[in-house]
């Protein structure tokens, strides 16, 4: 009797092992999927081919920066400090990801604070870059939008910046500190509590009225500007939480953050 009770304790602690593996294996593999660097370089060589920003869709780019937050820190993948105000929070999350276990999320909700709400981390380039491709993936879980949003900070080394901004439509569009003035209105919104992608491809001609900026949208480009982005390259950036006064309630997740450049700009600026 006593052997009959043994066997079935052990028949039954070994069930529980294999659905625990089996639940396991539901909720991890399909989040540990990593893409690989060819799929990223591709994508990257098929928006700069679009464009014609160089001269061949074989050009070698090289990966300056890559935010994954497979850490679980997000400071990990930064090397400057994170911006914060009116107690907004930046942290990694298992909440929502695009790829592999963690994501970046910011968090806002603590109602009028009397200033633009922040919390990001950012990153400062050791080599500025004229041209260069950013590549981002957003999440935004569904909320009332009361001002504007800003999802990407590209400054550059002449102390302008350009921001890739959104209204209270969901359409994203470019904002400069040269001109103060809003670059072209995206035709489409971008979803609430979807993945979605947005890249820069961007040739900075300093001094001139040349300079190029295109933004991508789930990969098809929704904005182009040609005109005047000032005097330098871009040194620094920033991704994250940001948004108007008004705004008294926001979140946001970024996952999968990638910068990449030509071999040959990079080795000649």
């Amino acid at each position: 009797m006593m052997v009959s009770w043994v066997r079935r304790s052990q028949l039954a602690m070994l069930t529980l092992i294999i659905i625990v593996i089996l639940l396991a294996s539901f909720y991890l593999l399909p989040r540990i999927r990593q893409r690989s660097p060819s799929e990223t370089i591709t994508h990257a060589q098929t928006s700069v081919t679009s464009y014609a920003l160089v001269t061949s869709g074989s050009q070698v780019w090289r990966t300056v920066f890559n935010a994954s937050f497979q850490s679980g820190n997000v400071t990990d993948y930064f090397n400057d400090s994170v911006v914060a105000t009116c107690g907004a929070v930046d942290n990694a999350s298992l909440t929502q990801v695009h790829n592999g276990l963690f994501a970046e999320f910011d968090y806002y909700d603590g109602g009028p604070c009397g200033e633009n709400v922040r919390a990001y981390p950012t990153e400062q380039l050791s080599t500025p870059l004229a041209v260069f491709y950013l590549n981002i993936w957003v999440y935004v879980p569904e909320v009332k939008l009361t001002d504007w949003v800003s999802f990407i900070t590209l400054h550059l080394t002449d102390d302008t910046f350009i921001t890739v901004d959104s209204n209270m439509q969901r359409q994203l569009h470019l904002w400069s500190k040269i001109t103060g003035n809003t670059f072209q209105i995206a035709p489409v919104a971008w979803p609430f509590d979807k993945w979605f992608q947005i890249g820069i491809l961007g040739r900075l001609q300093p001094g001139t009225t040349n300079s190029t900026i295109i933004v991508y949208q789930n990969g098809t480009p929704i904005i182009t500007f040609t005109g005047d982005t000032g005097n330098g390259l871009l040194g620094r950036m920033h991704f994250g939480l940001y948004t108007g006064p008004e705004q008294w309630t926001f979140s946001v997740y970024n996952d999968d953050i990638t910068l990449m450049t030509p071999d040959a700009e990079f080795d000649h600026v």
